[in-house]
């Protein structure tokens, strides 16, 4: 299945290029990488495996901060709850992202470390674990109009306490920026086959 997501997920990048190809070099002003801004969201996560634990809630947020030319760093975290063994998920994210336009759209590839803190309580039982993650990714960005912009990104993740503990995630999604200084931002993101996340935020560039 992950061979399919993979099959997938290049279509879905190589649709970005497509649509971006033809687009004009006023259009650039759409999009998110290279911008310096915040961002808040809240997010759901509707968890398929295993099917008995219910639905995860929970709220992001983050800056990104242009380092230099077609380098951005990245910082941000999310808190998650899920009501299934009072369990809740915190996570610190720090991300550097390299990318370079390309007639009309932008490529990138990202690399990023968090630390990821997991609590839950179950008849009595109390259950915590810290760990670190980190994360490899290869995206694109394609601008669509002057202010609005697809992206598509895949990513291998890896915990550090364990060789099995290591999965794909992909996204896709769409920003747009109402002012030059507030954008709109959703997104879909899949976990492999365990779970999808739904996600909906504001930006605001400074």
């Amino acid at each position: 299945m992950i061979t399919s997501k993979h099959v997938l997920f290049g279509a879905v990048l190589a649709g970005c290029a497509v649509l971006s190809s033809g687009t004009a070099f006023a259009q650039m002003q759409a999009g998110l990488l290279g911008k310096q801004y915040v961002q808040a969201a809240y997010f759901t996560e509707d968890i398929r495996k295993p099917s008995n634990i219910d639905n995860g809630n929970g709220a992001s947020f983050g800056v990104n901060l242009p380092l230099m030319p077609n380098v951005d760093l990245g910082l941000g975290g999310y808190y998650e709850s899920i009501s299934t063994n009072d369990f809740t998920n915190k996570r610190l994210t720090a991300t550097v992202t390299g990318y370079q336009e390309v007639n009309g759209f932008k490529p990138f590839i990202d690399v990023s470390l968090a630390s990821d803190w997991q609590s839950s309580s179950y008849r009595g039982v109390d259950y915590s674990k810290t760990t670190g993650v980190y994360a490899l990714g290869v995206g694109v960005e394609a601008p669509v109009s002057d202010n609005t912009a697809l992206f598509g990104r895949i990513a291998y993740n890896k915990y550090f306490n364990g060789m099995t503990s290591r999965y794909y995630t992909y996204a896709f999604g769409f920003n747009h920026w109402f002012t030059p200084k507030v954008a709109g931002m959703a997104s879909v993101s899949f976990w492999e086959n365990d779970s999808v996340t739904y996600s909906v935020g504001l930006g605001y560039r400074f």
